[in-house]
């Protein structure tokens, strides 16, 4: 699948995820609703997503009819005011010749979200521990997983639960609505909701821009199927393309593509944890020297990474020596250089060298330090 196909449905899938009913009255909380968990910067290893497979489509209770009246366009499923935790999934399908060089024919997005405290985390999931990766916010601290290592970082704020998914404004897919072919009332994830399909025209106007649309109006199949909750907001899309030109960059092969975008355990007890992660130092016998302008950007298995304010180079420089060796390591003068620009210094203890690159930010005023460990074989 090409990075432009997905990026393609993706955006389609934002989109309708924007988009969302009104039922002429205020939101009520759901009977039975349980509360939110509240997220935890505990350390411990996190649990991986309950799973709860998708629900199985039941046959429409209604005849296929187009729709009594145009749904108006109001917030996403975020904004819903009884809302305090939810999961989502979004799995990208593919299958047939224009597919076959593919080393996966599926991937999965799975996203949890909690409110308060606020805090976030996706796990994508593709063919091989490569094509995979999982990240978490809590607050405003965040972490990354590739492969088998975490990378931790500090962002400027903390996690919206407002703003997720939110990249187009509701009002975009209004008109939509009014080619729309209302199926009839079914239950997808335990949710009450009214089953839309959004024939190949009206799929066609969520298209970038005239170029793509016009790749696309040979398919065969090209879709939208969408599940609107009584209550107004977006349950369930299924995006569905086939033909020939479904992928973009083999025009002449037939494929076919699948994209579906549910909510799920809406309210459920959703608890984000942060992963443990040990020190970059553990078990070395010292720890990195920090002075008290300094700040943690983000640090991985062997390598971490410092804001310093209120130091010039030349004091860093200083502060750093005297920190490394004041624990018993060996400054390496040989492999070390200082100019007026950025600095290089090199440590060696008992059981790791220890090597420190340190350079001025001209946009804030601020010194960078990075810390690469080598352990001693």
């Amino acid at each position: 699948m090409s990075a432009r196909k997905i990026a393609v449905l993706t955006l389609a899938a934002l989109t309708v995820m924007a988009l969302l009913v009104g039922c002429g009255g205020k939101a009520t909380t759901p009977a039975g609703e349980t509360p939110a968990a509240q997220a935890t910067t505990a350390q411990q290893a996190p649990a991986q997503p309950t799973p709860v497979p998708p629900t199985a489509t039941p046959a429409p209770t209604q005849a296929v009819s187009a729709p009594t009246e145009t749904p108006q366009a109001v917030e996403d499923v975020s904004k819903v005011p009884w809302l305090k935790s939810y999961r989502m999934r979004m799995t990208i399908e593919t299958s047939g010749e224009a597919y076959a060089d593919q080393q996966s024919s599926k991937l999965e997005m799975v996203g949890e979200f909690v409110k308060e405290p606020p805090a976030v985390r996706y796990i994508i999931t593709g063919a091989t521990p490569e094509d995979s990766m999982e990240m978490i916010q809590i607050g405003n601290q965040s972490w990354i997983k590739m492969g088998n290592s975490w990378m931790q970082s500090s962002q400027e704020t903390a996690p919206n639960f407002d703003e997720q998914f939110m990249i187009f404004h509701p009002e975009q897919l209004t008109a939509g609505w009014e080619t729309a072919t209302k199926i009839g009332k079914e239950k997808v994830n335990g949710i009450d909701t009214t089953h839309y399909r959004f024939d190949k025209p009206t799929f066609l106007q969520f298209m970038l821009d005239e170029e793509t649309r016009a790749k696309y109006e040979n398919l065969d199949v090209a879709q939208i199927d969408i599940y609107l909750a009584d209550e107004g907001y977006i349950v369930k899309m299924v995006t569905h393309m086939a033909g020939k030109g479904v992928e973009e960059s083999k025009p002449d092969l037939a494929g076919e593509l699948k994209s579906t975008f549910e909510v799920y355990d809406l309210n459920a007890p959703i608890e984000i944890t942060a992963p443990e992660v040990p020190s970059v130092t553990e078990g070395l016998g010292f720890t990195i020297p920090e002075p008290a302008g300094a700040k943690q950007a983000w640090a991985q298995e062997g390598m971490v990474m410092y804001n310093v304010s209120g130091m010039t180079l030349a004091e860093a420089v200083e502060f750093y020596k005297k920190g490394f060796t004041d624990q018993g390591l060996k400054y390496i003068e040989d492999s070390s250089t200082t100019t007026d620009t950025f600095a290089t210094l090199e440590f060696q203890g008992e059981k790791a060298k220890v090597s420190v690159m340190i350079s001025p930010d001209q946009n804030t005023g601020t010194l960078t330090a990075m810390f690469t460990i080598e352990k001693s074989e």
